[in-house]
């Protein structure tokens, strides 16, 4: 339809009493894209969804130009005239008719499943390019795209982190730390975090974020896979419908593909109380949840999670020793069972059968973690008298024989961990020092 006359039409449809669509700084939008549909959905027949398909791919799958320039210099695209040739509100109302098509496509006049298998097809289609160039042009997209066919996209992203190049990789790359800097990947986590909401969906979402976790070379932002992960599962504030069995499964389910991502993410669900969260991304078409929804988890389902993660927790430090320094900085997090169990196995251990390194580590964390408990005593979140004197005796067990071992947590560059006393610091500060002095003379 030419545009002038299309115009002419959709001025007359302002005046209505309940207008379909607005019109803001001359750019036009639907008041109601989901009313609108109802109102249409008769009216759309196989050609009209074809038609549709074609100007779907095509429009997502262009690259933005932005990419032809130095990272440095992205900021100023537009200045440099690399803009997208498709707006950014064309290719969000693709993106959302596309989710619209795929969850809730109503009474179209098409054949069976047309408008779902359509959705489907762009995604393949579109995300079927491996270049991370793509990836990041559409990265705002992806959390809507994804709940236009959640299956789809999820095997998109499983088929191209296994490919070489992978562009998530690339995607990792392109972080900036500048105050101008973009990160993208931050529409796929929380396409992924979205997708995760459904039970169905739960476990393919965890191996891909712990794939992705392992990947992650680190970085500034704080949008990265593993807090996706960690955020997903919380046990006092799950952001997934799924039952906690299915959420134990993802834990599982990464352990045998990434047993250091499963540990990471294991220890930061035991008991912790300076955890907070602000939840994750919420889907807003193939699922509903509300923007403030909290979950109701009863104390007993949270001492049964806590239960679970613990005892997992405890079974992979003992498989790898590595892994005990940390479990024994995590002691307080744990329930008496797992704290007695630790505090046995480390008794029972040879400290000679391990490497030197680990295991000065690991009657340093001993120290210090024996050292704060007695430090602050009279604090709530202090262990019982018994507790650290218990401590204290598998720490002389782990006591390193070697001068340049025992000695060398006092030249830390936390001294504050080193004080054995509450209050007086310069008096600590004092004893410290003629320690260092006494350690350096033998």
């Amino acid at each position: 339809m030419d545009y002038n006359f299309w115009l002419s039409h959709i001025r007359e449809a302002l005046q209505a009493e309940a207008p379909l669509a607005c019109i803001k700084e001359g750019k036009w939008s639907p008041a109601d894209r989901r009313q609108l549909w109802k109102i249409t959905e008769t009216r759309t027949y196989d050609a009209h969804i074809e038609k549709f398909k074609s100007i779907a791919v095509k429009v997502l799958s262009e690259i933005d130009p932005q990419f032809e320039l130095d990272p440095n210099e992205r900021y100023a695209a537009d200045i440099h005239g690399k803009r997208p040739k498709y707006s950014s509100i064309l290719r969000n109302g693709i993106v959302e008719t596309l989710a619209i098509l795929g969850t809730n496509p109503g009474k179209l006049n098409c054949s069976k499943h047309h408008a779902e298998s359509t959705s489907l097809l762009v995604i393949r289609e579109v995300l079927s390019n491996p270049d991370w160039k793509l990836w990041a042009s559409i990265n705002d997209l992806l959390p809507v795209l994804a709940e236009s066919s959640p299956g789809e996209f999820l095997s998109a992203v499983e088929k191209v982190l296994g490919n070489d190049p992978c562009p998530f990789a690339e995607l990792f790359k392109q972080e900036d730390t500048g105050v101008l800097g973009r990160n993208y990947l931050t529409g796929a986590l929380w396409a992924l975090e979205g997708l995760a909401w459904n039970p169905e969906y739960l476990v393919r979402v965890a191996v891909v974020l712990a794939e992705l976790a392992s990947i992650d070379p680190g970085g500034n932002w704080a949008n990265r896979p593993i807090n996706s992960l960690k955020t997903i599962l919380l046990p006092w504030f799950p952001q997934t419908f799924a039952e906690f069995d299915k959420r134990y499964a993802c834990i599982a389910a990464i352990r045998g593909e990434h047993p250091d991502v499963a540990w990471e993410v294991l220890i930061s669900l035991l008991p912790n109380q300076h955890q907070t969260s602000s939840g994750s991304h919420k889907p807003k078409f193939f699922m509903s949840v509300h923007h403030d929804w909290r979950p109701e988890v009863p104390r007993t389902d949270y001492t049964e999670q806590v239960n679970v993660y613990s005892d997992y927790a405890v079974q992979m430090a003992k498989d790898e020793p590595g892994r005990l320094a940390l479990l024994v900085d995590n002691l307080d997090n744990l329930p008496p069972p797992y704290f007695n169990e630790v505090i046995e196995h480390l008794a029972s251990m040879d400290p000679s059968s391990v490497d030197p390194e680990l295991s000065q580590s690991i009657w340093q964390e001993l120290v210090k973690f024996s050292t704060k408990h007695r430090r602050h005593s009279d604090a709530d979140w202090a262990l019982p008298e018994e507790q650290i004197i218990k401590i204290e005796e598998v720490s002389t067990v782990w006591k390193p024989s070697d001068p340049v071992f025992l000695h060398r947590r006092l030249f830390s560059d936390h001294a504050f961990d080193l004080y054995e006393e509450a209050g007086n610091w310069q008096e600590q500060q004092r004893v410290l020092e003629e320690k260092r002095q006494e350690a350096l003379s033998l």
